[in-house]
């Protein structure tokens, strides 16, 4: 299975929808999730039935209120006693390594508590490929994206794997999670052959 993490709020641009189709059968897409889109109700609904999906959940924005993510996050892996697994922009870095074009000498924001969590939580970073930075802003660039899972997920799934994606028409990179085994750009395709009998014919 492969699933997109998508932080975007050009939905109702024209090319959206036909960007998620191309998307969907590239990388052969199980699951879409899609964050901030800055759009609700009907809008989404259209646009939900657009993409192809045989399901789908959807989460309307209430207002523009946020919430204290790190007590959520506490909370959902003191009750998980399964292989589990969170990914998303979490909105900060883990360590100064993950920042690039800062003119601040500061410590980033948040790092300390964020790592602390990651540690309380018992969770490991699964790592990535691709590009170091998933958003960027003029000469800023961050690794604000990542997955964490607990270690049953990390042993049941021992090749799963995360991938930065080439930024698309936004400031944040799509994030791919990829449970089944990389079989090259080739998998799939039919191999070259040919009959011997041609090198007999004059022309050949």
């Amino acid at each position: 299975m492969k699933l997109m993490y998508l932080n975007c709020r050009g939905v109702k641009a024209k090319g959206f929808v036909s960007l998620i189709k191309d998307l969907k059968m590239m990388y052969s897409i199980s699951l879409l999730i899609l964050v901030e889109t800055q759009t609700s109700g009907v809008i989404a609904d259209n646009v939900i039935q657009k993409l192809g999906f045989d399901r789908c959940t959807k989460v309307d924005a209430v207002g523009r209120a946020g919430g204290s993510q790190w007590d959520n996050l506490c909370d959902l892996a003191a009750d998980m006693d399964k292989p589990w697994c969170v990914i998303g922009d979490f909105d900060v870095i883990g360590s100064d390594q993950e920042r690039v074009g800062s003119c601040s000498n500061r410590p980033p924001r948040g790092a300390t508590q964020f790592v602390s969590v990651i540690n309380d939580c018992e969770l490991i970073d699964l790592g990535f490929v691709g590009p170091s930075y998933t958003w960027k802003r003029g000469n800023l660039k961050e690794r604000l994206y990542r997955a964490l899972s607990n270690m049953d997920l990390r042993l049941k799934f021992s090749i799963a794997s995360i991938t930065h994606l080439n930024l698309l028409k936004s400031d944040h990179s799509p994030l791919l999670m990829n449970f089944t085994e990389n079989k090259g750009p080739n998998h799939g395709r039919q191999p070259f052959r040919m009959s011997a009998v041609w090198f007999s014919h004059p022309s050949f």
